[in-house]
């Protein structure tokens, strides 16, 4: 016989990483919440179109790849993943990004390459601990249609290669900087 979503998920509910990439998931079951003690978890490359509820659940978690699936957009209780330290958001659909991303303090990676972002949140200065071109790897805008990035943004980043491929207007970027 065929185990269920919510037997699988009580095998699981001890593991701390869990790696689903590659299985062409369109969904998550509901009992995904459940896993408590997950710190990592890997859903790249499958058919997600929206960032399934029951991740917003998971409050130990600190690594989060949703990278090369259909995402449109994300919920505003992505702010209850406080913990959260890493999120890889390249290659998905998404057109904006709720405010309540600028919730996460503990993040050090945001990866955001390769969507449909035309401008970021009022409030995408207050992700402090991102390295804001120190560190190339930290945060990643490249492929967007960005028009125009918050000045906090601006007078943070180094390295305006953190932009490119973007399309960002010429006067919008050095009046802010």
């Amino acid at each position: 016989a065929r185990a269920s979503g919510a037997q699988v998920i009580l095998y699981l509910c001890g593991a701390r990483r869990l790696t689903l990439s590659n299985n062409s998931l369109s969904s998550l079951p509901p009992e995904m919440g459940a896993l408590q003690r997950l710190r990592s978890l890997h859903l790249a490359n499958n058919s997600l179109t929206e960032l399934p509820a029951p991740l917003c659940q998971l409050r130990s978690l600190t690594f989060l790849d949703v990278s090369d699936n259909r995402i449109g957009t994300i919920p505003s209780s992505i702010r209850h993943l406080e913990k959260l330290e890493t999120l890889l958001l390249l290659f998905n659909s998404l057109k904006s990004l709720p405010e309540d991303v600028c919730l996460l303090r503990n993040l050090h990676t945001l990866w955001l390459g390769n969507n449909h972002l035309r401008s970021l949140p009022t409030t995408f200065g207050k992700l402090v601990n991102l390295d804001w071109g120190y560190n190339y790897c930290s945060c990643n805008f490249e492929g967007n249609p960005l028009e125009s990035p918050p000045p906090e943004v601006c007078s943070r980043v180094t390295e305006m290669d953190l932009f490119s491929a973007n399309q960002l207007h010429k006067q919008n970027v050095f009046q802010l900087v």
